[in-house]
């Protein structure tokens, strides 16, 4: 495996980790809220995940194919390095689902606020990944495309994230307070280990 290729594993497994760490921080009190305002959505189903056609769950009124499962599920695989065996499909098929119809709800709550992500925002969160991951933007699609994954599975993902980390700075963003004792006590936290060796592992 190329080394940009591994960056590449890396840095989209950390955006998505990092993005799901920020998001429970912020939203973990409001979450229940949402969910009892919220329409349930129809109990997914994945048995039949592996068809093209075919519908895996409805979250109100949108849908989620089985080719939606298939490509997020893909995805996973190829940016974490799982083998792609149909045992590890099956797997990680309900978990994966259960992220999509998350994402829907989400997405449907930043549509209620009427809130937007420019393609601008999408763009360069990609070419913030494939900088660090020293790969240029051909480079990832072409490598997705070489393991069966569509582009557009990865930006619906980074655009369902980015919408749902403007809610959360929207509405609970404000609610967040940081003392002056706390912001002395980080500095000197920092300082403190200075001079010792850090290490960055995803």
């Amino acid at each position: 495996m190329a080394k940009n290729e591994m960056g590449f594993f890396a840095h989209v497994h950390a955006v998505c980790v990092a993005c799901a760490l920020t998001l429970g921080l912020l939203l973990s009190a409001a979450v229940p809220a949402l969910a009892e305002d919220a329409p349930a959505a129809v109990t997914p189903d994945y048995s039949g995940f592996e068809a093209q056609e075919g519908i895996s769950a409805v979250v109100n009124d949108k849908l989620i194919s089985n080719h939606d499962l298939n490509q997020r599920i893909k995805l996973i695989m190829v940016t974490s390095g799982i083998p792609e065996t149909d045992e590890n499909k099956q797997r990680i098929a309900p978990q994966v689902l259960r992220s999509l119809v998350d994402e829907q709800l989400e997405s449907q709550e930043a549509n209620r606020l009427d809130i937007k992500v420019d393609d601008k925002d999408v763009q360069s969160q990609i070419e913030s990944i494939a900088r660090r991951a020293n790969m240029t933007m051909d480079e990832i699609e072409s490598y997705l495309k070489e393991n069966d994954v569509s582009m557009s599975t990865l930006i619906d993902q980074i655009r369902s994230e980015l919408a749902w980390n403007k809610v959360g700075n929207q509405q609970f963003a404000p609610l967040i307070t940081v003392s002056e004792e706390e912001i002395t006590d980080v500095l000197t936290r920092l300082n403190e280990e200075a001079d010792q060796a850090c290490y960055l592992i995803f």
